[in-house]
């Protein structure tokens, strides 16, 4: 049977259903808040003990039922004007599968590598004009050996057509001594292009530094030659002079390019104190994974 209420903030009559007896419920007009009564029947008991006589004061029992509280409902306030809600506990959702998601994928298993810090390296066109420059020179010192090889033809063909036994014989001696020079010549300025590229790719320092050698002997090594073969200290002071313009400028840069800490992070090498380091920092967490188990 419904129960009558009367709002107190609009003076509206509503009947709220049985089981809200005892609850809270909110008004359909003006949302105020309103108590339903627990039950009609301890009213009905109050006005039929008024009509009852009471007993004399001294057959009056002495017992008084003691005053019980009533406990206060922490449940939210109902109202049947609310639409039903769901409990959604069975169904599967994203923060079920935080725990654990066989499907997820795993991280790498075993001690953690570590790894060196990395550096910012110099710009490309820092090793690449030198390289160019290196690349220039040797070609001009495999020209010259080339022109060397074109001058004892030149006196080979001469002493024979001269046809005398002991100038044919001078010259076939310095005819060797300039084919041993010019292949020596042209073997290192190969030598010193591939080390050119190998700064220009920065792949191995060492290469460029015996690039440095071949660049700085090889003024010398035209002096000396010219020195011997025509007795004079001015044409081998001169020969040396011009080959030194391309060849030195050349090392010195080859030698400033590859040289300091920077390069080495360039090139990206590892020296042998990192490498045992490396090792020793993996013995470590290995030992400390063992005996955590």
């Amino acid at each position: 049977m419904p129960i009558p209420l009367r709002c107190s903030g609009c003076s509206r009559t509503i009947n709220a259903p049985d089981n809200a007896a005892g609850k809270r419920v909110k008004c359909p007009a003006c949302a105020t808040v309103l108590s339903v009564p627990a039950s009609s029947a301890p009213a009905a008991a109050r006005a039929k003990s008024q009509t009852v006589p009471s007993a004399p004061a001294s057959q009056a029992p002495s017992f008084q039922a003691p005053a019980t509280q009533v406990p206060v409902s922490s449940a939210p306030l109902y109202s049947p004007f609310e639409p039903e809600r769901v409990d959604d506990d069975g169904l599967l959702t994203d923060s079920d599968f935080k725990t654990f998601n066989p499907a997820a994928p795993r991280g790498p298993s075993g001690p953690e590598i570590p790894q060196a810090k990395k550096k910012q390296k110099r710009p490309a066109s820092f090793y690449k004009v030198p390289a160019i420059f290196g690349i220039v020179a040797a070609s001009l010192n495999i020209a010259a050996a080339l022109g060397l090889v074109v001058f004892m033809i030149l006196l080979i063909v001469w002493a024979v057509q001269a046809d005398e036994a002991g100038l044919a014989l001078l010259i076939g001696f310095l005819c060797l001594r300039l084919l041993i020079f010019s292949v020596f010549t042209i073997g290192g300025s190969i030598h010193a292009i591939v080390a050119s590229l190998n700064l220009l790719h920065q792949t191995s320092r060492t290469a460029c530094g015996v690039a440095v050698g071949e660049f700085f002997f090889n003024p010398i090594a035209f002096s000396l030659l010219t020195y011997f073969t025509f007795d004079s200290i001015i044409a081998a002071i001169v020969v040396g002079c011009v080959f030194a313009l391309w060849n030195w400028p050349c090392a010195g840069w080859f030698a400033w390019a590859i040289s300091g800490e920077q390069a080495k992070i360039d090139f990206e090498e590892v020296d042998d104190d990192e490498l045992e380091e490396l090792a020793a920092e993996l013995q470590r967490r290995a030992a400390k994974k063992e005996g955590g188990h």
